[in-house]
C-alpha cells in the first residue's frame, strides 16, 4: 500500500520535527489517493508549523470539501 507508506512516513517525520519531508510524503499520498482527507488534513496541519497559512487555509478546505466536518475551529481561527 504505497499512499499509506507515505502517508505514514509522513507522520513520522511531522512527530519528530521535520517539516519538510512531511510535505512531500503527504503529497506524494495525496496523488495516489486525492479522495482521503486525512492526507490534507496533515499536510495542512505541516503547512500551519511552518507558518504557511495560505496553504493550510487551501489544504482544509480540500479537506472539509472532501466529507472533514471535523475543522470548523480551525478554519474559523485562520481561514477568515
Amino acid at each position: 500500500n504505497y499512499e499509506k507508506v507515505n502517508y505514514n512516513l509522513g507522520i513520522i517525520y511531522f512527530k519528530i520535527g521535520d517539516y519538510k519531508n512531511p510535505l512531500t510524503y503527504f503529497g506524494r499520498a495525496i496523488k495516489n489517493i486525492p479522495s482521503d482527507p486525512d492526507y490534507y488534513v496533515n499536510r495542512a496541519l505541516t503547512k500551519l508549523s511552518m507558518n504557511d497559512t495560505i496553504g493550510l487555509c487551501i489544504d482544509l478546505n480540500k479537506a472539509r470539501s472532501l466529507g472533514d466536518s471535523t475543522l470548523s475551529d480551525l478554519l474559523n481561527q485562520y481561514c477568515q
